[in-house]
C-alpha cells in the first residue's frame, strides 16, 4: 500500500490459466487507482507469506553487497533499514527482484540503462471533502503552480499520469525525482486551496500522498534471452515460457499541455499504447 498500484491485469488467461490463482490469492480489491490502505490488505498478504513453511520473509531489507564464484551468486548481504543489522543469504539461485537490476549488477551482469526519455516515477495521493471549512497551509517550497497547470484531480484522485523524472538519473537522483514528484502535490493543492481553486474547495483536506516513488525503468539485465516487442505481439512461443501478460506495450511520454510550466522537468504523462497485443488471450 505504499505506492497503491492495483493488479489490474488480467488473469486466468493464455496457455498458463492457473497461474492466476496465486494472484487471486492475496490481490488487492482497490475499486479506483490509488485506492485506499484497507484495500490493499497489507497484513493479509504478510500473513499469506509467513504461513509457509518454506519461506522466511525479511521485510525493509536492501541488498549492497554480492559474493559470487565462477560466476554465480552464491551470497547477497543485506541491511535491515529499520536496525542497520547485516545479514547474509546463501542459496544457489537468486531472483533479482529489486527493481533496478541490483543483485545482478553488483554480481557484473551485463546491463542497459537509457540515457533519457525514461517512463518516470509516480507519486499518487488522493483528497476529500467534508461538511466544513479546512485550512491548508501555504508552500512557498512547494511548485508554483495554477489550476491550469495540472489536470483536475477527478474522484478525489491523483492517478499513475503525476510521474516525473523523464530525464533525470532514475537511480543516483531517485530521491530528487520523488521530492520534485511531491512539490508538485502540495504545489497542485495548494492551488486548489489557497489561489485560484480556492472558492471551490474550502472544505477539501488531503487524506493521503506516497511519500513513497513508483519508478519505472531503470537497469535492464541482459539475459539468454532479449525479449522485443515483435516477439510480444507475435506471440512467439518460447519452450519454457510459463507466465502469461495480458498487458499492452505502452510507453509514457510528458503530456505537452502541462509541461509548459516546468519544461525542463514536467511531472504529468501521457501513456500511448502499442497496438497489437493480444490482452484478451495474453503473451509468455
Amino acid at each position: 500500500s505504499e505506492v497503491r498500484v492495483w493488479a489490474k491485469g488480467n488473469i486466468r488467461r493464455g496457455k498458463y490459466p492457473r497461474i492466476g490463482e496465486i494472484i487471486e490469492e492475496f490481490a488487492d480489491k482497490a475499486k479506483k487507482s490509488p485506492g485506499t490502505y484497507e484495500e490493499f490488505g497489507d497484513a493479509k498478504k504478510e500473513a499469506i507469506v509467513r504461513a509457509e513453511d518454506n519461506i522466511d520473509l525479511y521485510l525493509n531489507h536492501h541488498a549492497h553487497k554480492v559474493e559470487a564464484n565462477d560466476k554465480r551468486i552464491t551470497a547477497v548481504h543485506a541491511f535491515d533499514v529499520r536496525t542497520s543489522a547485516r545479514t547474509r543469504f546463501t542459496g544457489t539461485l537468486f531472483a533479482d527482484c529489486t527493481g533496478h537490476g541490483t543483485i545482478g549488477f553488483l554480481a557484473g551482469a551485463d546491463y542497459d540503462m537509457t540515457a533519457k526519455g525514461r517512463m518516470g516515477m509516480s507519486n499518487m495521493w488522493a483528497w476529500a471533502e467534508e461538511d466544513k471549512a479546512r485550512k491548508f497551509p501555504k508552500t512557498p517550497w512547494a511548485l508554483d503552480l495554477e489550476m491550469k497547470d495540472f489536470p483536475y484531480p477527478r474522484a478525489h484522485h491523483g492517478q499513475w499520469f503525476w510521474e516525473g523524472g523523464f530525464d533525470k538519473d532514475a537511480l543516483g537522483d531517485a530521491e530528487g525525482i520523488r521530492d520534485w514528484n511531491l512539490r508538485a502535490v502540495f504545489g497542485a493543492f495548494n492551488a486548489m486551496k489557497n489561489r485560484d481553486g480556492a472558492a471551490k474547495h474550502r472544505n477539501a483536506f488531503l487524506t493521503w500522498v506516497a511519500y513513497v516513488g513508483g519508478p519505472r525503468e531503470s537497469r535492464r539485465l541482459y539475459g539468454d534471452v532479449l525479449l522485443t516487442e515483435e516477439d510480444v505481439v507475435s506471440k512467439k512461443d518460447f519452450p519454457d515460457g510459463c507466465v502469461p501478460s495480458t498487458w499492452s506495450i505502452d510507453l509514457h511520454y510528458p503530456k505537452e499541455q502541462y509541461a509548459k510550466k516546468y519544461p525542463d522537468n514536467p511531472f504529468i504523462s501521457k501513456a500511448v499504447h502499442g497496438r497489437g497485443v493480444d490482452r484478451s488471450y495474453g503473451y509468455p
